[in-house]
C-alpha cells in the first residue's frame, strides 16, 4: 500500500515538474525579428558599433526605398573593413540581406546586397559559404540569375558573356563563383 502511494506521489510530482518546465519557456513575441545582440566589451568596437554599424542597419531596415538603397551601398563599402565586417556579422546582416535586401524593389539595393554577400564570401572562410548554402542562397541566386539573364538579353541581344565581363556586370555572378569554389574546397577537404 505504501509503495503504491509513494509511486503515485512520485509520478504526480514528476508530472507537475514537466508542466512547470513547459510553461516557463519564454517565447519571443516575434520569432522572425532579429535577436538582440549584446554590445561588444571592447570600448573601441562598442563605439564603432554605435556610430557606424547600428545607424546603417537601421536605414537598411527602413521602409523608405532610397534610404535602404543608400544603406546597402554603404554596407557594401564598409564590409571590406575587418572590424566592421565582424560587427556586421554579429548584428546578423546576412539574415537582413537575404530576407530584405535581395527581395527589394530597387535594383540598386539588390545589386548592393549581392555585393555585400560577395565581399563576405571572399573575405570569410569557406565555412561561411557553407552557411550561405544551408540558408538556401542558391534559390536567391537562381531567381536573380533569371532576372539578370533576361535583362542582359534585352540590352545586348545575346546571353554569351565572358566570366570577367559577367563579374563586372553583376556582383551576383562573382558571388556565385566564390560560393561554388569555397563549397567545392569544403567538400573535398
Amino acid at each position: 500500500m505504501q509503495a503504491e502511494s509513494w509511486i503515485q506521489s512520485l509520478a504526480k510530482r514528476n508530472m507537475a515538474k514537466s508542466r512547470r518546465n513547459r510553461a516557463s519557456k519564454a517565447h519571443r513575441s516575434d520569432p522572425i525579428a532579429p535577436k538582440t545582440v549584446k554590445p561588444p566589451s571592447d570600448p573601441e568596437l562598442a563605439a564603432l558599433r554605435e556610430t557606424r554599424i547600428l545607424p546603417v542597419l537601421k536605414d537598411l531596415r527602413s521602409p523608405e526605398p532610397k534610404s535602404r538603397t543608400a544603406a546597402a551601398s554603404v554596407i557594401a563599402n564598409i564590409v571590406e573593413d575587418t572590424k566592421c565586417r565582424k560587427l556586421l556579422l554579429r548584428e546578423q546582416v546576412v539574415h537582413t540581406v537575404l530576407t530584405e535586401t535581395l527581395t527589394d524593389t530597387s535594383l540598386d539595393s539588390r545589386a548592393a546586397g549581392w555585393q555585400i554577400l560577395k565581399v563576405l564570401a571572399r573575405e570569410e572562410d569557406s565555412d561561411f559559404c557553407v552557411h550561405l548554402f544551408r540558408l538556401d542562397v542558391l534559390t536567391a541566386i537562381q531567381h536573380a540569375a533569371k532576372a539578370v539573364s533576361v535583362s542582359h538579353i534585352l540590352i545586348h541581344g545575346t546571353s554569351r558573356v565572358k566570366e570577367t565581363q559577367a563579374d563586372n556586370l553583376c556582383p551576383l555572378h562573382a558571388c556565385w563563383r566564390l560560393l561554388r569554389s569555397h563549397i567545392y574546397i569544403y567538400i573535398t577537404n
